[in-house]
């Protein structure tokens, strides 16, 4: 369903309960029947900043753009609560969960081209827990 930005904006702050706030130092990329997302680029990994929408769209858009700087991984923070769930959706299964002081870390494959995933909780302001996601970007999906 076609959104204007500031609708998409609107959901963003419904769902994570943070405001929006434009974030230069990531590229802007926004269509109205999927959303948006944030992307910077570092040398070793393209960055998922602020998404709101489809987000299995706004993960693959963003490894294609690391394909194309030939970037092996991508990486973002998850504010979803149900972890195992945005895992499952993403594709990939987890092998292996650390824990240390509450914190957990997730290990995980892709189902379909055996690629690595790892999640890491982290407490952010008032407690919150969310995730730093890195994840193997494969070559031979183009």
């Amino acid at each position: 369903m076609n959104k204007t930005m500031e609708e998409w904006i609107a959901l963003y702050e419904k769902k994570t309960g943070e405001e929006f706030k434009r974030d230069e130092r990531f590229v802007l990329f926004y269509l109205p029947e999927k959303g948006f997302c944030e992307v910077a680029a570092t040398g070793k990994m393209a960055i998922m900043g602020q998404v709101s929408g489809d987000g299995r769209f706004w993960r693959n858009f963003t490894e294609k753009l690391a394909r194309k700087l030939n970037l092996k991984v991508c990486g973002t923070i998850a504010c979803r609560k149900e972890v195992k769930a945005w895992i499952r959706l993403f594709g990939f299964k987890i092998d292996k969960i650390d824990e240390e002081n509450g914190l957990k870390r997730y290990y995980c494959t892709n189902k379909k081209n055996g690629g690595w995933y790892i999640m890491t909780e982290f407490l952010c302001k008032g407690g919150h827990k969310h995730c730093y996601v890195t994840w193997e970007v494969k070559a031979d999906e183009i």
